[in-house]
């Protein structure tokens, strides 16, 4: 089961179009947990849990709880916030933005890792495959209200 609770007020989320791309890239990466939860949270929200979980006291894009037991593959914090301040930086608009957030936490929870140069690669190609594979028209997904 994919869940998404959606804690903010400013953004409207298709939960059925993350549910799909994330049980697509759960498909192709043939992980044997399938059970993810994804909270969508702002600035302050993902503030407060990288300071607590990680002891850093700034705002961060996502962040990933990995689980791997009795079928709960994990956890998913991201900031839509984050996603909306920053898409215009790298030439997206916020619903491109915020699904590579999705792809970038469903890969950690999967066991990707871009701590060093090789893995941050990986990843990235990861996320670039995945990217190209969706086809949504700008605001289907997400939108800013």
């Amino acid at each position: 089961m994919i869940e998404i609770i959606n804690e903010t007020k400013n953004y409207k989320i298709n939960n059925s179009a993350i549910k799909k791309i994330v049980q697509d890239i759960l498909n192709k990466e043939k992980a044997e947990n399938q059970d993810v939860t994804i909270k969508l949270c702002t600035d302050n929200e993902i503030k407060k849990a990288h300071k607590k979980y990680f002891n850093q006291d700034t705002v961060t894009d996502v962040i990933s709880f990995p689980m791997n037991s009795d079928g709960y593959l994990g956890d998913i914090l991201v900031s839509l916030d984050r996603a909306s301040a920053v898409a215009p930086e790298f030439g997206n608009n916020f619903q491109q933005e915020f699904i590579l957030y999705i792809i970038h936490g469903i890969l950690h929870l999967l066991g990707y890792d871009d701590i060093d140069d090789k893995d941050k690669d990986i990843m990235k190609k990861k996320e670039q495959e995945y990217l190209g594979k969706i086809n949504y028209k700008e605001g289907e997904v997400a939108r800013e209200l």
